[in-house]
Formats: C-alpha cells, structure tokens, sequence
C-alpha cells in the first residue's frame, strides 16, 4: 500500500508507549511525522506546521482530543487535516462525540494499525 511520501502526520497522546508506537509504525511508512504528549502543545505544532493527517488521543490533557479537534476546525487554515480520533472510550455514543468535535473519523484502541493506515491512504488517495 502506497502513501504520498510527504504526508505530514501529527500524532498526539499522553500514554508515551502509543505515541512511540503509532510513530514508529507511520515512520516506517514514511511518514513526515511530529509528535506531541498534550493538546495544548499539539495545537502549537498544528498551527506552524499544518499537518495533512492528526492521530489525537480524545483524553489527554490540555483539553484533549476533541477540544483539540474543535480549535483546529475554528483555525480554518486551508486544506483541512484529516482528523482520526483514536480513543480508550468504548461507549457506543463516542464515535458521534468525535464526528460532533470535528474528526473525520473515530477508533477505539487498541486499533489495528493497518486499517489507519488504510483509511489514511484512502483519503489521500493513495
């Protein structure tokens, strides 16, 4: 499966055992990726780099992900990203809770890589 080698991803969590998975499996993929361990400091990296794709974590803090979400969305910085929220929620309610904040999509962890993956080269067209 092939994805634009340029694809900018920003992948924020607060578990430091995610984070560094889901880099490195995107960075063997060949990823642009940067990573943040908050909401606060992922809106900082968002807002100078403007990322293609966002993998957020929905609790995390400095507002979480779908706080997160929402001041991307309000940011309005042209294209979009392609926002997935990736959550330890497993409520039935939490995907239309993440759609409501903005994300493009909702997966419950643990996710299967692959199918990221998969969705992201989709959207890209890849």
């Amino acid at each position: 499966m092939s994805v634009v080698h340029t694809t900018r991803l920003l992948i924020a969590d607060d578990d430091p055992d995610q984070l560094a998975a889901l880099a490195t499996f995107f960075g063997h993929h060949r990823f642009d990726i940067r990573t943040a361990s908050n909401a606060a400091e992922a809106f900082i990296i968002y807002c100078g780099w403007l990322p293609h794709v966002a993998i957020f974590d929905i609790e995390m803090p400095g507002g979480g992900g779908r706080g997160l979400s929402r001041a991307i969305r309000e940011y309005a910085a042209q294209p979009q990203p392609f926002l997935i929220a990736l959550s330890g929620l497993s409520s039935l309610s939490e995907p239309s809770r993440s759609l409501d904040a903005g994300f493009d999509r909702h997966f419950t962890k643990p996710a299967q890589l692959p199918v990221l993956l998969a969705e992201i080269a989709f959207r890209k067209g890849g």
